[in-house]
């Protein structure tokens, strides 16, 4: 079962069953309506567990990773290496994963940028945004 998401082309599940061969049918459900809530079988474990969450309350994909996109304001082909999600100016960001922030500030293109080394080795980075929380 899937559930029209706000984007075109992008529906969320809400349960899903898989029935290997030769094995019972196992069922997973997600609850409370949200597109990041992680999928749960009937005894609450869940589906693949995963530390990683989405950085806002709700997603709306404004800009995939695309190593060809035409650049919307230089109108050549640039490589766009990340993921752009849009929201409200003030909307609260959250760490994709627990870390320590390694960079906080403006960063060229990126606007005001603060990124997150994370104990795997992977930083991430959140840019664009309108203005930072006090410290």
């Amino acid at each position: 079962m899937a559930e029209p998401a706000r984007a075109p082309n992008e529906p969320r599940v809400l349960a899903l069953a898989v029935r290997a061969a030769g094995q019972p049918e196992a069922r997973f459900y997600r609850f409370g309506g949200s597109a990041t809530g992680r999928l749960v079988d009937e005894d609450g474990r869940e589906l693949v567990p995963n530390p990683w969450q989405a950085p806002l309350a709700t997603l709306r994909w404004t800009s995939p990773f695309n190593p060809k996109r035409m650049h919307p304001v230089l109108h050549r082909v640039r490589p766009h290496e990340g993921t752009d999600y849009g929201a409200p100016s003030g909307t609260p960001v959250y760490a994709a994963l627990e870390g320590g922030v390694s960079w906080v500030g403006p960063h060229g293109g990126h606007g005001n940028w603060v990124a997150i080394r994370h104990d795997n080795g992977v930083e991430t980075g959140y840019a664009h945004l309108s203005r930072f929380a006090a410290a």
